[in-house]
Parts: C-alpha cells; structure tokens; sequence
C-alpha cells in the first residue's frame, strides 16, 4: 500500500472512531463537512417494502411510482423505501432519469422475503458517514417490530 494510501486509511480510521451520531466534523483531506447518520427502518419502509412483494411476484423489477401505487395505506416516499438496500432487503439498477435525478428499479432480495414473512431480523438501525454504512446497531428488529402498531401486517400484506 503506498503511504498516501495508508495515510488516508488512517484518516478515515481516526474520523470513525470520532464520529458521533449528530456531531459534525471537517474532513482534514478535503475540508469538507462530514456527518454520522444514523437511520431506522421504520413504518413507512416496511409499507413501501409490502407494496413492492406485491409487485414481485412477476419478478420484475419496478419504480417507486409502481411501488407507492400500489400501496393504498399510505404513500411512502421512494427515498426511505429505497434505503432498504442498504438493509439487503431490497436490490437496485439504475435507469436514466430524464430529470436528471437519481431513478432506479428495485426488487425484493431472498433476506427481504424472509423478512417480510417475520422469518429473520435486520439490524434496527445503520450508520452512515459521507453516504456509505459505516456500522449498524446492535438492536435487531422483525417486521411487525419495525411496523409498529399503526397497521395491521394482514391487511397490508393481503393481495
């Protein structure tokens, strides 16, 4: 490893160690802001994520637009439904947006399945730091956990 290379592990190492949830910092490599983020999954992802295996069962891939038509109990925003790949529950390819903005078509992952039919636990929280997971929460958390009590997992779930 050349010790430009090992001197910006260890940047990135020390930052790390750091960061604490909140707390901005300044990155001594490029003088930029840097943030810890922490994200839950929580109500509106698991809707977003029922309404998706309701699309799934084609196997296709489908948008956000598809995904919140879909689901009538509450119009989740694409851009928490879609963090879920950070989780692994969910998978992307990008598509060209005319817009400009980020697009992309999702499906369901086999741990998103098992997921949803309460079979496994995804860590309740990820940890973000200059848009890449940098750690997750010990807490784990099952589906009807992260749904909460506003819904009812069989009336979201039925087809």
């Amino acid at each position: 490893m050349s010790d430009l290379k090992k001197t910006v592990v260890e940047v990135r190492d020390r930052l790390l160690e750091q960061a604490t949830v909140g707390n901005a910092s300044v990155c001594p490599i490029c003088e930029r802001p840097i943030k810890l983020y922490r994200r839950h999954i929580h109500t509106e992802m698991v809707v977003w994520l029922i309404g998706l295996y309701k699309l799934c069962r084609d196997g296709g891939w489908h948008t956000t637009l598809e995904i919140e038509e879909r689901t009538d109990h509450l119009k989740a925003g694409g851009t928490n439904g879609t963090l879920l790949v950070h989780w692994g529950l969910i998978e992307k390819i990008p598509v060209e947006n005319r817009g400009g903005g980020p697009a992309g078509r999702y499906r369901l992952t086999s741990l998103g399945e098992d997921f949803l039919h309460g079979k496994v636990s995804v860590p309740k929280s990820v940890f973000f730091l200059c848009n890449k997971i940098v750690g997750e929460s010990i807490d784990r958390v099952k589906i009807r956990g992260a749904l909460g009590n506003h819904f009812s997992y069989w009336s979201l779930t039925d087809a």
